[in-house]
């Protein structure tokens, strides 16, 4: 009895050894861990890559060191290059001065105003001349008048009535003489005229009219023999017929020089073309 109650007394509340054991391990376990964690160490660094290392120094580090004779320039850091801004110019009608569009319209318009002035005075220039044309050319007209009715009253008299002989006018303004003595010189020439005239006219048989026809072309004859002035005072009427005559006159300038019985420079005549001469 007493036995018993001894031995359960000294191991039963302690429990088994074994547990003890393990309890041992584990408190040396924990103190260890805990001395291990206090005392410092190397820090454990992680790194990923390639390790990189940088130094951090202080501006002064940057100063140049005292009395040394190196230029200030090479311990300055560099200074950063000022931003680029492209710009793209656009152009506009706006850009251009208004001054100068309003003086260039003043110019534009004086130029007008200008040659208008101009154009003015050169076609009131024109029309003075023309005028003066119109004069000349109706006096011109005035005198062929008057020559064709001379030529007709000598024609009536008896002088150029042989037909296809030219016939002169007596007028001191164009050039023939008035005297009676002169007046064989010029039938002389008339007839002169008349032969060279005819050697060149031709017509052909097929077109001779079958009616007498006549046809009077009126020429001006200078003093060099030069013809100044042709043209139709008659026309027959067949154009053919009168084509002939017209390409004959002028086939046959110039003519012989005029004698000093001539008191101007220049001789008028009448020529008239029958086709009998053609029978």
């Amino acid at each position: 009895m007493t036995s018993r109650l001894f031995h359960k007394g000294s191991f039963g509340n302690t429990g088994s050894p074994y547990q003890m054991f393990f309890a041992s391990v584990l408190l040396h376990l924990i103190a260890i861990a805990a001395i291990i964690i206090t005392v410092p160490g190397a820090s454990r660094q992680l790194t990923f890559g390639a390790p990189y290392s940088v130094a951090l120094v202080g501006p002064e580090v940057l100063q140049p060191p005292r009395g040394s004779s190196m230029p200030k320039d090479i311990f300055q850091p560099p200074a950063p290059e000022p931003p680029v801004i492209l710009k793209r110019k656009l152009e506009s009608p706006s850009d251009v001065p208004i001054t100068k569009k309003k003086e260039s319209l003043k110019d534009t318009v004086k130029d007008i105003i200008t040659d208008k002035s101009k154009d003015i005075r050169q076609s009131d220039l024109q029309k003075k001349i023309d005028a003066i044309r119109r004069q000349e050319l109706s006096k011109a007209d005035v005198q062929k008048k008057i020559d064709a009715l001379r030529r007709k009253e000598l024609a009536r008299s008896g002088t150029g009535e042989t037909p296809g002989v030219p016939y002169g006018s007596a007028s001191g303004r164009i050039g023939a003489a008035s005297s009676s003595a002169n007046a064989s010189k010029i039938d002389e020439y008339s007839r002169f005229v008349w032969a060279r005239i005819k050697k060149n006219w031709t017509l052909p048989p097929t077109m001779m009219p079958k009616n007498n026809i006549e046809t009077i072309i009126e020429v001006r004859i200078a003093r060099s023999g030069a013809l100044e002035y042709i043209d139709f005072e008659k026309r027959s009427g067949n154009a053919y017929f009168d084509e002939s005559a017209m390409r004959a006159v002028k086939k046959s300038a110039p003519f012989p020089p005029l004698a000093g019985w001539i008191n101007e420079g220049f001789i008028d005549f009448g020529i008239r073309f029958h086709s009998e001469d053609f029978r």
